[in-house]
């Protein structure tokens, strides 16, 4: 299990414990919470993220602790915001993720590895009565 601070799991069970619509769950080794069964927040490494919608992570972002979001190198996440600190501060800012991620629509989950689609065998045609008798060859003379 992924080591988690404690003061990032206190902050988001904090802040979501009594949210309408949020379920607490783990992804990952992760505390999450999410809104439709699609993660909405969540305790990362170097925070909590929160998916809070492109249009609101700009506004966020740069301000009292809020950050982009970029699990990897040169890939941003441009709907999350990561939160690194003062999270009281920010407690409006897991509301609107839970809100934010009900209104999308909701995901199928994965059922394990998907399956390649099974063909039936193509039938060879009926091969004539001619077609069965071997070709005599025929030589010049």
């Amino acid at each position: 299990m992924p080591e988690v601070k404690p003061e990032y799991e206190n902050a988001l069970h904090k802040h979501l414990k009594d949210v309408k619509g949020a379920q607490a769950d783990k992804m990952f080794g992760y505390p999450v919470y999410k809104a439709n069964d699609t993660m909405a927040v969540s305790v990362v490494k170097d925070g909590i993220i929160a998916r809070v919608g492109e249009a609101r992570a700009k506004e966020l972002i740069g301000k009292g602790g809020a950050k982009a979001y970029e699990p990897q190198p040169g890939r941003v996440w441009k709907d999350w915001v990561l939160l690194t600190g003062d999270f009281d501060k920010h407690k409006d800012v897991f509301k609107q993720a839970i809100d934010n991620t009900a209104k999308l629509p909701k995901q199928e989950k994965a059922s394990g590895r998907k399956k390649a689609a099974s063909k039936p065998a193509a039938k060879k045609p009926a091969a004539s009565k001619a077609e069965d008798k071997p070709k005599k060859r025929t030589t010049k003379k």
